[in-house]
Parts: structure tokens; C-alpha cells; sequence
């Protein structure tokens, strides 16, 4: 691979005796012709795989969800805490795996596009699961005819490992909090970059909350394995995209810095070479 041009280097009628050799770049760059599907119709596939990923968790709470259960505001609350609690979850395994940076994701949509997807979906993901926080709290206290500040010691007691799913809802409302711009802006990158990639705690914070407490994985062995594989594959998306890809990539091509150039003062010019 050739030496590329420096990132924001002045024009090329300005200060050419102050330019390191560069590469000579052809008038125009022959290009390989595209294969496989329209980014567009790889887009819609993976919006329907992940709408029919949606249809099939809620239809496992329809389905372990009888009409006894809702026949007062007690069996409502909780049943409808149980539905947000599936949702999201579901949202926060596609927001992580969006970003996973695999090959076949990034194919359908641009690194923008997946941005914005992430940003919106983190809102939508905050909301739902504080709204299963509260119905749970309120539906399993109506049914036990006891306060709400009861009811929360006694699920952080005595429901199996709720402190640590209490811990992941905990970092998730501090990183939603920080993602405000305007707190943002504050922080340094650093450490921005930091809190933000806490967020893959969550995953493993919350995991034996849901198959310890969650009904449909207790009682129901499809939906049991459907929620274990759409783990596996957000987890094995992760490591493919985000470690895998990278050190491959980085032995094929051996990337490096090669020089740091001050143009001017205020522009410096960072060179790359590699294999």
C-alpha cells in the first residue's frame, strides 16, 4: 500500500519546498466494479430480520402471558413491566450489535447511518427499561399490598441477581445522562470514550437477572434459546468485528506512522504507510 497524501495539508500551490516526497496520484483511480445486493435492499433485510426478532420476543410474552394474569391493575402493571423488560432488552443486544463494525452490517448502511441508529436507539433503550423498572415495582407491590420502598428492598433481597441487573440500569442512566451534548461537550474525549464503552458491562450485569427472573426464559424453553442465541451472535459479532477484523488487518497490513510533519503552525500532517 502507498504512502497516503497528509490530513489537512495545506494546497498544493502553498509551500511545496516544505512537503516530504509523497506518492504520485494517478488522474484517476480505477475502481472495482460492485458486487452482491444494492446497500439499500441489504438495509431493508436487516431492518426485517431485527422487526422479526422483535414480532417473535413478543410473541413469547403473549404467549406466557394468560388472562388470569391481567384480570386486575396488579396483573397489568407487572405484566406490562414484563413486556417493556423484553423490549428492552431486545434494543439494547441491536444497538450493541449495530456498532459491532461487522463486514455484513457495514455493507448495509454507512458509518453515519449506524451513528444515528445507535444515538436514537440509546434513548428509546433508557425508556423502556426505566418504564420496566417502574412497573414491575408498582405491579409486584399492588399484588403484595405492601409500599413501593418495601417492595424495592424486598427485590433487591430476594430476587436472584437483581443487584447486578440494578448496577447495569445504573450505568445506563449515567451514560444516558452524560450523552447530553451539552454535558458532553465537557468531558474530555478520553474519558467520554471510556464511560460510554462501560456499556458492554451491561450486558453481562443483566444477563442472570433475565434468566433467573424473566417468566418467559423460566418457563418457556424456545424462548429460553431464542434470547441465549441472540446473545451468542451480538457476543460473537462483537468479538469478529471489534477484535478479530482489527488485529487481522493490522498483520496483513502492518499500518504505521511513518513521519508527523508541522506544515504550518496550527497544521500538522500525519503520514501512513504499511503493506
Amino acid at each position: 500500500m502507498r504512502d497516503s497524501g497528509p490530513v489537512n495539508a495545506p494546497s498544493s500551490t502553498a509551500w511545496p519546498d516544505q512537503w516530504p516526497d509523497q506518492p504520485e496520484i494517478p488522474d484517476r483511480v480505477e475502481r472495482r466494479p460492485v458486487t452482491g445486493a444494492n446497500p439499500a435492499v441489504r438495509r431493508r433485510v436487516l431492518l426485517l430480520v431485527i422487526a422479526i426478532g422483535m414480532v417473535v420476543l413478543v410473541g413469547f410474552w403473549w404467549h406466557q402471558t394468560s388472562a388470569s394474569e391481567v384480570g386486575d391493575t396488579a396483573g397489568e402493571l407487572t405484566a406490562g413491566g414484563r413486556l417493556a423488560g423484553l423490549v428492552g432488552g431486545y434494543l439494547l443486544l441491536v444497538q450493541v450489535l449495530l456498532m459491532s463494525r461487522v463486514p455484513i452490517i457495514d455493507r448495509a448502511s454507512s458509518g453515519a447511518r449506524q451513528s444515528r441508529w445507535h444515538r436514537d436507539l440509546g434513548a428509546y433503550v433508557v425508556i423502556v427499561i426505566a418504564t420496566h423498572v417502574v412497573l414491575i415495582t408498582l405491579g409486584y407491590a399492588a399484588s403484595s399490598k405492601v409500599g413501593v420502598w418495601h417492595e424495592v428492598r424486598t427485590l433487591l433481597t430476594t430476587y436472584q441477581d437483581l443487584i447486578s441487573a440494578t448496577i447495569a440500569f445504573g450505568i445506563l442512566v449515567t451514560i444516558s445522562l452524560l450523552a447530553i451534548r451539552a454535558i458532553r461537550r465537557r468531558l474530555p474525549y478520553g474519558l467520554w470514550h471510556l464511560i460510554h464503552a462501560s456499556a458492554y458491562a451491561i450486558l453481562l450485569l443483566a444477563y442472570g437477572h433475565q434468566f433467573a427472573d424473566g417468566q418467559e426464559f423460566v418457563l418457556n424453553r424456545a424462548a429460553h434459546t431464542f434470547w441465549m442465541a441472540a446473545y451468542a451472535i451480538v457476543i460473537v459479532a462483537l468479538g469478529y468485528g471489534r477484535v478479530a477484523v482489527p488485529l487481522w488487518l493490522n498483520a496483513r497490513h502492518r499500518l504505521r506512522v511513518k513521519s508527523v510533519v508541522t506544515e504550518v503552525a496550527g497544521v500538522v500532517s500525519v503520514y501512513v504507510t504499511g503493506h
